[in-house]
């Protein structure tokens, strides 16, 4: 029978209820603790978040408001650039279809310095001539000498298309506005590729004293232009061997390595009187 029912205090044999603390009543399990300050974290964290976001959005309120969508279009500004390394890359790896393909996309899009764009147009010609597609490639180069007609390397290459499809009167016109202009700038380098190309035009429609005389200017302007080595080449076959001699001589040490072998050749035979 349980001490209570006996009537009497069994302190020894029947301990007394443990009063339990109201403390210890309320404690909170150690993980449900911890689960509630993670909880807790995780709020602060997405709170602090939220404000970040909605300071961001005044702030481009504020922007578009003071300043208009010019910001916003600066965003896009150098898009033509990546998809233009884009082509160069498909181009340099041999996907000259996926290239040209990509350059005409570029060329599309808005490109942050004029300059990239101009490189990505004479780009897009220099491979279309490579692709014997010279139809379209003096189409993209026309714009390019249009926008800066002393770029010798844009007039250069449109004008060697242009005689290649013997369309001489264009070969012709673009040569004389690159001569114009560089003599507008005085650049002689500018003046004498022009006049090479005048006196192309000049000897493959049968006008050889026109071609000579050309060839010579372009020679005194700059000796180591394939001036130079046309004229000489021209003087040889008049017998004037000694003025040919001359303008070899001059052009050699800076002529290109193919050129150079035959203006090499020529100036022997001329040598040895042959």
């Amino acid at each position: 029978m349980a001490c209570a029912e006996k009537g009497v205090t069994e302190v020894n044999n029947c301990p007394m209820p443990r009063k339990v603390k109201n403390s210890e009543q309320n404690d909170i399990p150690e993980e449900r603790f911890r689960a509630n300050w993670d909880a807790r974290k995780a709020f602060f964290v997405l709170l602090s978040l939220a404000g970040a976001a909605f300071v961001c959005f005044v702030l481009f309120i504020y922007l578009f408001a003071f300043y208009g969508g010019g910001f916003v279009d600066k965003l896009d500004e150098q898009i033509g650039e990546i998809v233009a390394q884009e082509a160069l890359a498909l181009e340099k790896s041999g996907q000259a279809i996926e290239a040209i393909d990509t350059y005409r996309q570029a060329l599309q899009m808005s490109f942050d310095n004029p300059q990239e764009r101009f490189w990505t147009l004479r780009q897009l010609g220099n491979l279309l001539i490579n692709e014997g597609q010279n139809e379209e490639a003096v189409v993209e180069l026309e714009k390019c000498v249009e926008g800066n007609v002393n770029d010798s390397l844009s007039a250069s290459m449109l004008c060697g298309t242009y005689l290649k499809m013997e369309r001489y009167e264009d070969a012709l016109r673009v040569a004389r506005g690159w001569l114009a202009a560089g003599k507008s700038q005085d650049i002689k380098e500018s003046q004498a590729s022009a006049l090479y190309y005048i006196g192309r035009v000049y000897e493959l429609t049968g006008r050889t004293e026109d071609a000579l005389k050309t060839y010579q200017e372009g020679a005194r302007l700059s000796p180591f232009s394939h001036n130079s080595y046309h004229a000489a080449l021209m003087l040889s076959l008049r017998g004037k061997n000694e003025e040919a001699l001359e303008l070899l001589d001059a052009y050699m040490p800076g002529a290109s390595s193919w050129q150079g072998k035959s203006a090499a050749v020529l100036r022997d035979r001329l040598r040895k009187g042959t």
